[in-house]
């Protein structure tokens, strides 16, 4: 499709798609047709300044620090309005240490588009580096309003908390994310526990000892089921564990174990008792 829309005649989608194409190619490690296509765009279109930003990410992501700086400028000059240039720019200052200059990149993202969280962020972390903590939580704050699931946000938030001493409420600010993805989890798999039940009281409601054994069976599926329910949770604990300590997916992995766990608990007891029965 975006293969189709990069050969096509309206211009504009043309030069969208092959920025799109640029991105799944870099992403996908193929860096050279990447910088190829932006590079074929601004050959056309000089002035494009999401082209020009498009190469000024490409720049950065290759460690191009003072390169990147260039063409984000060149975005700017030719939009002072784009706030992705502006963010761009801003985050090859903090690769270069210019840190005041990184500060006034964001701030001018969130002139331009107050509604933005990811400068928030950035804010948040240059401010709390410094030592700025006031500013720093307010910019936390903000992200999280914006972002309530992201755990990144709620850490930075409670960072800013913890160093202006109010420990309580940094622990709440932790344990939100956590206490989210344990009860998403919950619901979820109760979900689910709720219709292998529908099921089962159907097979239970034909009483007959070829039912009874149906229902034996199946029992003994879900129970190989809760088994693996937990280990999805233990996988999805080690995956927080890795990926920064995200404290959204310990709490979906502590939710899944401890749900697992009960199933497991009651399919046992529940096949223990068909045994007697049959």
């Amino acid at each position: 499709m975006l293969d189709e829309l990069a050969s096509g005649d309206s211009k504009s989608h043309s030069r969208a798609a092959r920025l799109r194409l640029a991105s799944l190619a870099y992403s996908s490690g193929q860096k050279p047709e990447a910088h190829r296509l932006v590079d074929e765009i601004l050959s056309e279109h000089p002035k494009d300044a999401e082209a020009r930003n498009a190469k000024a990410r490409l720049l950065l992501e290759d460690g191009s620090i003072k390169e990147a700086a260039e063409a984000a400028r060149a975005a700017i000059a030719a939009d002072a309005e784009s706030a992705a240039a502006h963010y761009t720019l801003g985050l090859t200052s903090i690769a270069l240490e210019h840190f005041d200059d990184a500060e006034r990149e964001f701030e001018k993202v969130l002139q331009l588009n107050p509604r933005a969280a990811a400068p928030q962020l950035q804010l948040a972390r240059l401010r709390l580096a410094s030592g700025d903590t006031g500013r720093a939580v307010s910019n936390a704050r903000k992200a999280v309003e914006a972002m309530p699931t992201d755990p990144a946000a709620a850490v930075l938030l409670a960072r800013g908390l913890r160093a202006e001493g109010d420990i309580s409420k940094a622990q709440e600010t932790l344990a939100a994310p956590i206490i989210r993805g344990f009860a998403i989890q919950t619901l979820v798999w109760s979900a689910l526990e709720v219709m292998a039940a529908a099921v089962r009281w159907q097979v239970l409601a034909m009483r007959d000892v070829s039912s009874a054994r149906r229902l034996d069976h199946l029992t003994w599926f879900t129970v190989g089921l809760d088994v693996g329910i937990v280990g999805v949770g233990v996988t999805a604990l080690a995956v927080a564990w890795l990926s920064r300590r995200r404290l959204d997916l310990t709490g979906a992995g502590l939710g899944i174990i401890v749900q697992g766990l009960g199933l497991l608990v009651l399919d046992l007891t529940f096949a223990s008792t068909i045994a007697r029965l049959i």
